[in-house]
C-alpha cells in the first residue's frame, strides 16, 4: 500500500466512532420521521372511518325513511297526504346529500312522475314500481351489492292475501 491510501484507512479508523455515531444519529432521526409519518397516516385514516361511519348512519336513518313511507301506507292506507307530502320533502332534501347519484336520479324521475301526473289508476302502478325499484337500489347501496331482491319482489312482499 501506498502511504497515501494508509494515512486515508487511518484517518477512516481514528474518525469511525464520530463516524458511527453520525450515522447512528441520522438512522435515528429517519425512523423517528417515519413512525410520526405512520401515526399521522394511521390518524387520518381513523378520521376517514369516523366520518364514512356517520355517513352510514345518516343513509340507514334515510333509506328506512323511504322504506317506511310505503310500508306505513300499507298498514295506514288513509294516511294524510299533507302528512305523506311533507315526509318526502325531508327524505329529498336528504336524498341531495346522502344519496349516490344512481338512486337520487331515480328518486327524482320517480318524484317528477308523481309530481306531473299525480297517483291516477292508470298509471299508480308503473310508478310504484319505480319506487320499489329505488328501494332494490337502496338495499345495494347499503352493503348487498349481490342482490337478487328486485322493485318486483318488493312489490310482491307488500300484496296482502
Amino acid at each position: 500500500m501506498t502511504q497515501d491510501k494508509v494515512e486515508q484507512v487511518n484517518y477512516v479508523l481514528e474518525y469511525k466512532d464520530y463516524i458511527i455515531g453520525f450515522l447512528t444519529i441520522v438512522c435515528t432521526i429517519i425512523f423517528y420521521l417515519m413512525k410520526k409519518k405512520d401515526e399521522t397516516i394511521k390518524r387520518k385514516d381513523d378520521e376517514i372511518k369516523a366520518i364514512q361511519e356517520k355517513l352510514s348512519d345518516k343513509k340507514y336513518n334515510l333509506y328506512d325513511r323511504m322504506y317506511s313511507v310505503v310500508f306505513d301506507l300499507v298498514k295506514k292506507q288513509n294516511a294524510s297526504q299533507n302528512k305523506i307530502r311533507e315526509e318526502l320533502i325531508d327524505i329529498k332534501k336528504d336524498m341531495f346529500i346522502y344519496a349516490p347519484d344512481e338512486i337520487l336520479l331515480n328518486f327524482l324521475d320517480w318524484n317528477n312522475d308523481v309530481q306531473e301526473s299525480g297517483l291516477d289508476a292508470n298509471s299508480v302502478n308503473e310508478k310504484m314500481m319505480k319506487y320499489f325499484k329505488i328501494l332494490s337500489l337502496i338495499r345495494k347501496d347499503m352493503g348487498n351489492e349481490n342482490s337478487i331482491i328486485d322493485a318486483e319482489d318488493i312489490f310482491k312482499s307488500l300484496i296482502i292475501k
